[in-house]
């Protein structure tokens, strides 16, 4: 087995952790230019924002808060942002916890929103369950797939817009393996393949050809000492340890193809295909993270990336 990459472009760096200060509804809207008549549903994001303002310590901790504007007829009917319910925001509300079950460290599900078997799911790391949003994006419970979820879930997961599928790889600092799942469009865990791995691993996110998940087994790992420490992301570079993609069959399940790689770290996949006998992995990658700096990925330039895997 053999891997050729290449460095694509490298794009500029923002900031973009600056809290938005209160929860709100905007009624009263204008357009600027021309909304397309056939746009008919919500455009929604997520991302942390800490109640009372301060600077989250971690790029990826702080509350979440997810915010939409309705599109309708050619006109955007409003605009809300709401923080996700987690116990700490409830507290800090007054308000009761949200229903349903638990699992991990936190409830923050504060990095993603998808929407799946008829349900708006915002989605975070760690093994943090997914909270259910409403219409209106105020959280309804927090969610396990109706019983059939093993463990937690993942920030990240991918549809297959032929079969409808949702694939996930859920990581959990107490477990040896990753679970690898596939719910079905119905919203029900079908599939969970067991990997082991060590570290455990920061596996943010997965990739989808027609017939394999690529794997991001990489050497940001969680860290017992930064835990004990009090972090609320405990997870950092680990020097030394191999960066590798794997390849798991969809259809019929088998073992995992490793292929090893220079060091590095990605989060995010921009697409992936197979071609003859080769599959073909664009990615967002960064030469190290997590190292020097703890608390944000910024100590070296993403780079759109791209690995040919034969």
């Amino acid at each position: 087995m053999s891997v050729a990459a290449r460095a694509l472009a490298t794009p500029p760096r923002y900031d973009n952790r600056r809290p938005v200060a209160t929860a709100s509804t905007e009624l009263d809207l204008t357009d600027t230019g021309r909304l397309p008549a056939e746009l008919d549903g919500c455009f929604v994001r997520i991302g942390p924002n800490p109640l009372g303002g301060a600077r989250p310590a971690h790029s990826l901790v702080g509350d979440g808060m997810a915010h939409g504007v309705r599109l309708r007829a050619g006109r955007a009917l409003w605009y809300r942002n709401r923080w996700i319910r987690t116990d700490r925001v409830a507290r800090a509300l007054g308000e009761l916890p949200l229903p349903g079950p638990r699992h991990g460290l936190s409830d923050n599900a504060g990095g993603n929103l998808i929407r799946h078997g008829g349900r708006l799911l915002a989605l975070g790391e760690a093994g943090v369950l997914p909270v259910e949003l409403d219409g209106h994006l105020d959280s309804v419970a927090r969610v396990d797939f109706d019983g059939t979820l093993p463990h937690g879930f993942a920030a990240h997961a991918q549809c297959d817009p032929v079969t409808g599928e949702l694939f996930a790889v859920a990581y959990y600092h107490e477990l040896p393996y990753v679970e690898h799942l596939v719910i079905s469009p119905e919203g029900r865990v079908r599939r969970c393949d067991r990997i082991e791995v060590t570290g455990p691993p920061l596996m943010h996110s997965l990739a989808l050809t027609d017939r394999h998940s690529v794997l991001f087994d990489l050497p940001v790992v969680f860290d017992p000492r930064l835990a004990r420490a009090g972090s609320r992301f405990p997870y950092a570079w680990s020097a030394g340890r191999p960066a590798r993609l794997g390849l798991l069959p969809r259809r019929a399940p088998g073992d995992v193809r490793w292929f090893e790689v220079d060091p590095c770290y990605v989060f995010h996949p921009v697409n992936a295909y197979e071609v003859d006998d080769r599959c073909v992995v664009d990615v967002i990658r960064y030469d190290r993270v997590f190292d020097r700096d703890l608390h944000s990925p910024g100590e070296s330039p993403p780079t759109l990336w791209r690995w040919t895997l034969d």
